[in-house]
């Protein structure tokens, strides 16, 4: 785990808010239920692994893309893309 991810104190959590639909959230919690997990543990798991991994994004969304980001950023765009496992992930 990285350092200084969970406070000063050992166990000292805080609350973290989010806005998200009301049924994406129930099939995340249907899935959480059926994987013996909590929608908690999943989601903390899913961070410390992006810290852990410094992964730098792991969505690609084509809207952050600007203008002037140029060729490249465009060109990386489309082999992230390209690098999914099933055509599913491209949508």
């Amino acid at each position: 785990m990285a350092k200084g991810i969970k406070g000063t104190g050992s166990n000292t959590t805080t609350l973290f808010t989010m806005n998200i639909e009301k049924a994406v959230k129930d099939e995340f919690h249907i899935w959480a239920i059926r994987n013996n997990t909590t929608m908690t543990d999943t989601l903390m798991a899913f961070i410390m692994q992006l810290i852990d991994k410094q992964i730098p994004n792991p969505i690609v969304d084509p809207k952050r893309l600007k203008k002037e980001d140029g060729v490249e950023a465009v060109a990386k765009f489309f082999d992230d893309v390209n690098k999914s496992d099933s055509w599913e992930d491209t949508y």
